[in-house]
């Protein structure tokens, strides 16, 4: 994507100068209204009506729509559910549109079972819950196992059962094949988990791109007013936003080399919080907000 602006009454929601997207599962949050369905919206080619150039395998997704759709499977807000159909009858169609020919009992039957409502395959859509309809929805998206998915919250009003469906269905979907799958959700917990790079919106603009290494250590250390930054040498030390410093410590080797440097320096350490990288910045950013 290049040169990215869409605007709505006087107002950028997106404008993004640059982004690559390849094989790999990535995260996008951000607040409420921080342009993270739009984005999404442009990137599967829901919209065209935005600056700049977004492309799919180098093909200009508005010039070519057709070609770039066959490769995207999209759960974006609320999908469309015909009612009066049950799951099974769903998913029919879902492959009659996709693939141009109806599923196979066997393919449309294990589908059912993966998303946890073969058991229900018969009930009209209009009687399942919303969770319910969440998972098929998601079933929707991966019919014809495409090479781009993309994924609008798709745990929201999930129970655990639903939860725990969604993440054995994304190890599924990286086993068949290298894809590039987009997950937004507010619940870091779950991004954390199936992600490996996270993108944080706000605004419409990128504010931060991280690759995802597993959870590090934060620390907030008890310091004087003579306190110099650059005495703890190679590790990086920052000021929160309550005037406090902090280090951001990767690994458990580091934390006992970081552990002899403070007590060099007769540093005290006042908080220590094992987290992610991504949550700690998403902390940062709705604090800024």
């Amino acid at each position: 994507m290049k040169n990215l602006r869409r605007i709505i009454r006087g107002t950028a929601v997106i404008n993004i100068h640059s982004l690559l997207m390849e094989n790999s599962i990535i995260g996008i949050v951000g607040p409420n209204g921080s342009g993270k369905s739009t984005l999404l919206k442009i990137i599967s080619g829901c919209i065209d009506d935005f600056e700049g150039s977004s492309f799919v395998d180098g093909i200009d997704i508005v010039e070519n729509h057709k070609v770039c759709a066959r490769k995207i499977g999209a759960l974006i807000e609320n999908p469309w559910l015909y009612s009066y159909v049950n799951s099974y009858e769903m998913l029919e169609i879902a492959y009659k549109l996709r693939m141009g020919v109806p599923g196979t009992r066997e393919e449309i039957e294990n589908n059912l079972k993966t998303l946890g409502l073969f058991s229900k395959k018969d009930i009209p859509l209009r009687d399942l819950s919303s969770g319910e309809k969440k998972r098929l929805s998601i079933g929707l998206a991966v019919v014809g196992s495409p090479d781009i998915i993309i994924l609008d919250e798709p745990t929201d009003n999930m129970d655990a059962k639903g939860v725990d469906m969604f993440g054995k269905l994304i190890d599924q979907l990286k086993s068949e094949k290298e894809r590039l799958i987009i997950v937004t959700s507010h619940d870091l917990n779950i991004i954390g988990k199936i992600c490996n790079r996270i993108i944080f919106i706000v605004g419409g603009e990128i504010r931060e791109d991280l690759e995802l290494d597993g959870k590090g250590y934060f620390l907030i250390l008890q310091t004087d007013e003579n306190f110099e930054e650059e005495s703890l040498g190679q590790f990086r030390i920052e000021r929160t936003e309550n005037g406090k410093f902090a280090a951001w410590i990767e690994n458990e080797d580091m934390l006992n080399s970081f552990f002899k440097t403070i007590s060099e320096n007769r540093i005290r350490l006042k908080n220590i919080e094992k987290i992610t990288r991504a949550e700690l910045e998403y902390k940062k950013i709705m604090r800024s907000q």
